[in-house]
């Protein structure tokens, strides 16, 4: 019994631990951007620019992004990313893709680094 306990015990505690950092890599998404340059970069509007500020705002905390993303924490990626071509418009969304994430999936830049000074052929 004790086992089966502490099974599920470690099992929930990997669960909430691995949605903590998916949650972390959200809060990068919008922190690591410095959204005054894009709007000047990209001449947004007021509106455009007012609809950034509230999708940045849409989950300030952990719970209020887990209340949405619980079952499926990597959805918040495809959403997100649909706000924002949504919010640009397609030319201006293709213009701020290449210059943040160089054209890749935003999920590829969010991991990049987490190898970051291991050389080829060395085991992590």
């Amino acid at each position: 019994m004790k086992k089966t306990f502490s099974i599920i015990a470690l099992m929930i505690f990997g669960f909430y631990f691995s949605q903590t950092i998916v949650y972390e890599n959200y809060r990068n998404s919008i922190l690591s951007v410095n959204w005054n340059s894009v709007g000047l970069e990209l001449n947004l509007t007021p509106a455009q620019r007012n609809q950034i500020v509230i999708l940045n705002n849409r989950y300030p905390t952990y719970e209020s992004w887990y209340v949405v993303y619980k079952d499926r924490p990597d959805y918040w990626r495809r959403d997100r990313d649909r706000e924002i071509r949504r919010i640009l418009g397609e030319t201006k969304y293709l213009k701020y893709k290449n210059e943040y994430y160089k054209g890749k999936n935003p999920k590829a830049i969010y991991h990049k680094g987490k190898h970051k000074g291991h050389k080829k052929g060395h085991k992590y």
